[in-house]
């Protein structure tokens, strides 16, 4: 792989990188019922690109699903009620080992794995940010379940986490019971230590001495995404932290009701998984009634959904109350409608930044919505979507209420038997205060051509096209923002884990320093993995 970085914004030479890198994949069945996987550079993340997603006026981390081979093999053996194992935070592993069984009853996994960067998510109850590493880290997992024939199942996951400044250790119980056809009890319940070093807190601060709350300088900067859980880190380095997820569902075939609850303090971490948001404890309930259409109606089945529920932090103050209604109708040619109604109070970010108390000190806003979802398959090889939305949102850089305006057609083709097209385009516009605050565009471009079963070609074009009013914004940003990412790429695999790869990719950007889209990245790369089944 050779790798070409440049600094966009100022004049300087290209920075080249070249790394070899070959991968091996071994698989052996022990038994029947219990397999070992072990594997040597499964980083195979330029084969396939992400689904673009956009990130603007959304305070949350992102979630992006597995694809490498290595850990999407038996993953749903590491499955609970909570997501406690994203192996997508694993982000460039050295090497894996894995081990998975399943026999009378007994479903058993675990994985230890390096990674040569660390990347920790810090959760709060009205955000999340991310902190980078620059240094290898150890992870491992260890989940175990037992299924008795009563319809009980009791389960249990480990999770570990650590590199030189930084450690997170999580237990957890969980049970599924169903003492009848359409009933179901959830229960879960999960402890978490963590331990963070000085280094570590600084890094929250891009270097800035952060020994002390009260000498916090970046909780007013955008470097370090405020938020409460980045509070709680800089106020004390061990953390200790609980939670538990409590369900219950009854199922019939005309219709079913539900309720649950899910309490995560403010110092549960599980970094493993995908746990974005803590401090909160949120009560759910709601319920579903079905129609079925008779033998030569033109809709099959209809529904009628609602569900109501409300938040609250730690100190009980309020995070969100929100009702939802939707109504959908599945008919010919493999067609859904929906139409869906909400009715949300929540809070926005604090009004007063330059305050360094975690609790209080924040506004509550109201937000109504109605959204349209229709998809269909006219014929094979044909998919077509399209989502709307339009309502009140809240303005999360500015703290206030404004009017959104999102929609999203996506469309799929199969061109002939070797050439498939997908298509996915995003648009979204906020206004506030009688004028534009930002308006997105984000483009999602997928050309593939099949040769045969074992070997295809695709482009991949991804273009953000991000404009801001800076009139209406209370803190300095760019006007505008662009980003285009492209991607060849060369396949021929052999069986599911015996492949080879070649390809291009680049990346460019433009903000308001920058007169066009320059680019900062390009890779040439080539990629062998060879499975060793035993």
């Amino acid at each position: 792989m050779r790798t070409r970085d440049i600094d966009g914004s100022e004049v300087a030479d290209w920075q080249s990188e070249n790394n070899t890198e070959a991968s091996l994949d071994v698989k052996w069945g022990i038994t029947p019922d219990i397999t070992l996987n072990a594997t040597i550079n499964p980083d195979f993340s330029q084969v396939e690109a992400d689904v673009a997603q956009l990130s603007v006026n959304n305070n949350f981390s992102l979630f992006f699903p597995e694809k490498r081979a290595f850990f999407l093999d038996n993953a749903d053996y590491f499955a609970s009620t909570l997501n406690l194992i994203h192996t997508r935070n694993i982000a460039q592993p050295d090497y894996g080992t894995k081990i998975t069984g399943s026999k009378n009853g007994h479903t058993f996994a675990g994985f230890i794995a390096n990674d040569t960067q660390t990347n920790v998510l810090i959760p709060g109850n009205l955000g999340s940010s991310l902190v980078a590493l620059d240094e290898k880290g150890e992870n491992g997992a260890l989940r175990y379940r037992y299924d008795f024939e009563s319809g009980l199942s009791l389960g249990s996951t480990a999770t570990h986490r650590q590199s030189d400044d930084y450690k997170n250790t999580v237990y957890s119980i969980d049970s599924k019971y169903k003492p009848t056809v359409n009933d179901v009890f959830l229960v879960q319940v999960l402890k978490s230590q963590t331990q963070y070093s000085q280094d570590f807190i600084d890094e929250l601060c891009d270097g800035d001495n952060c020994s002390q709350p009260e000498q916090v300088s970046c909780e007013l900067n955008s470097d370090c995404d405020y938020n409460e859980g980045v509070l709680r880190v800089l106020s004390k380095e061990q953390q200790s932290g609980t939670g538990y997820y409590v369900k219950y569902q009854h199922d019939e075939k005309y219709w079913r009701a539900f309720a649950d609850y899910n309490y995560r303090d403010a110092d549960l971490r599980a970094d493993l998984g995908f746990i974005s948001q803590v401090d909160f404890k949120k009560f759910t309930t709601g319920g579903e009634y079905r129609w079925y259409g008779d033998k030569g109606n033109w809709w099959n089945r209809a529904n009628l959904y609602a569900d109501w529920d409300i938040t609250h932090n730690e100190n009980n103050e309020l995070l969100e109350k929100e009702a939802q209604t939707s109504f959908s109708v599945s008919g010919p040619l493999q067609s859904f409608f929906e139409l869906s109604v909400e009715h949300r109070n929540r809070t926005g970010l604090r009004h007063d930044k330059s305050r360094l108390d975690i609790d209080g000190n924040t506004d509550m806003f109201s937000e109504n919505g109605v959204g349209f979802y229709s998809d269909f398959k006219p014929t094979a090889g044909v998919f077509a979507s399209l989502f709307m939305y339009t309502g009140n949102a809240v303005d999360l850089a500015n703290n206030r209420v404004g009017d959104k305006f999102h929609i999203r057609p996506v469309l799929n083709m199969n061109l002939g038997k070797h050439f498939e097209v997908r298509l996915r385009h995003t648009y979204e516009q906020l206004e506030a205060d009688g004028s534009e605050v930002f308006t997105a565009n984000l483009s999602d471009v997928r050309l593939t051509y099949q040769f045969n079963v074992n070997s295809f070609v695709r482009l991949a074009v991804i273009y953000t096209d991000l404009e801001r009013n800076q009139a209406n914004y209370i803190d300095d940003v760019d006007s505008q923002y662009k980003n285009l990412a492209t991607q060849l790429l060369y396949s021929y695999k052999l069986n599911p884990q015996t492949v080879f790869f070649a390809g291009y990719s680049d990346n460019g950007y433009q903000d308001d320093e920058l007169s066009s889209i320059t680019k900062e990245q390009r890779t040439l790369f080539a990629k062998f993995s060879y499975a060793w089944l035993l």
